[in-house]
């Protein structure tokens, strides 16, 4: 098995919902790369990958074509790691990680790395990076700013709404350019589902939530201007 996996996208990336599609783009071929995609994990241990969490820091909005380079950290006991470097025609452009998790396909409950002893093997770059999605807290006082019906186009393979379909309808309530997403997910949504986007700004930052009818939280995204480290 090789240590990273690189994806090219010609069209680019004008904003950080493409730039998040790019990333899931990347994932996925590399899960196939390592036979833990999808169905193979799904027929090996009766698992999902679900994404809890993720960091995008970029210099720039990229320019032109994007490369995206992706490769994992050594996995914890729960959860594992998966950076990506990014690059566009002027260079290095940013840096992501997300956070997954492996659940049980019926019951939706989180299982041990260890039930995916294939992923367990595969080489990690040395040293690896450091950086862990930031956790954060959005304001409890947040403005509605509109209600989004889950179309059945926008569930994916795990039957449940895809990850880039929320920052998608997020972003559309966000102005001006941003250059760092910090993304959590707490609950599953599906298709006919009527959700509500609230939002709030704290200086230059700026915070888009999505709830589910019954009030739980789903989604949580910050978006600001800080760059790669």
């Amino acid at each position: 098995m090789v240590e990273r996996m690189e994806i090219t996208v010609p069209e680019g990336a004008k904003n950080l919902t493409q730039v998040a599609r790019a990333l899931e783009k990347a994932a996925v071929a590399a899960s196939y790369m390592l036979e833990v995609d999808h169905d193979n994990l799904l027929a090996k241990c009766g698992c999902l990958w679900m994404l809890v969490r993720y960091q995008i820091r970029l210099q720039r909005i990229p320019v032109g074509a994007l490369r995206v380079e992706t490769f994992l950290r050594s996995p914890k006991a729960a959860f594992s790691l998966r950076d990506f470097t990014i690059f566009d025609q002027l260079g290095e452009a940013g840096q992501a990680v997300q956070t997954w998790v492996v659940v049980d396909e019926k019951e939706r409950k989180v299982k041990p790395m260890s039930v995916c002893a294939d992923y367990l093997t595969a080489p990690t770059p040395v040293p690896e990076r450091t950086t862990k999605p930031l956790r954060f807290k959005p304001s409890p006082d947040m403005t509605l700013l509109g209600t989004w019906l889950v179309r059945p186009e926008q569930i994916d393979a795990n039957g449940h709404l895809n990850n880039v379909a929320y920052l998608q309808e997020a972003e559309q309530y966000v102005t001006g350019e941003y250059t760092a997403l910090d993304v959590a997910f707490d609950r599953e949504c599906f298709a006919g589902e009527k959700l509500s986007l609230v939002g709030s700004n704290e200086g230059e930052t700026r915070f888009i939530c999505i709830r589910k009818e019954n009030g739980d939280l789903s989604f949580s995204a910050r978006f600001g201007k800080e760059k790669p480290e």
